[in-house]
């Protein structure tokens, strides 16, 4: 499988959404509304498998650190490197433009909800 790694584009918010309506252990309907939004403003990393769009990863910036905002990989596809290569693209970009921290937002720890378990995981051992 290879995959390539692009900026996202407006035409890609379709597939994104796609993505996240199929990940409804992760994504509420307000979030799925909130993610439209945010990839039209923000900045957006694609991972596709040669034109399929497999994973995405919303970001933006305040006060000079970046913030990943949404990450998504379709099913089929988590447990395979994708969101890995997307977070090790968004750290190089972050170092080429001097950024010094790079910060998640995602459920706490006091949340206790079990698909969060291994995404708070993932960005820990990112």
């Amino acid at each position: 499988m290879k995959i390539i790694i692009k900026e996202g584009k407006k035409r890609d918010i379709l597939p994104i959404i796609k993505i996240v309506k199929n990940l409804k252990g992760w994504f509420t309907k307000n979030a799925v509304s909130n993610i439209n939004i945010d990839c039209l403003v923000n900045n957006i990393l694609i991972a596709s498998n040669k034109k399929e769009v497999i994973g995405f990863l919303c970001y933006s910036s305040n006060n000079g650190e970046v913030i990943i905002n949404w990450m998504g990989i379709k099913r089929e596809y988590q447990r395979r490197g994708v969101g890995n290569i997307l977070v090790t693209k968004l750290i190089k970009i972050s170092k080429r433009i001097k950024v010094k921290s790079i910060i998640v937002e995602t459920l706490t720890k006091k949340e206790n909800y079990k698909p969060y378990e291994s995404t708070r995981n993932f960005y820990k051992k990112m």
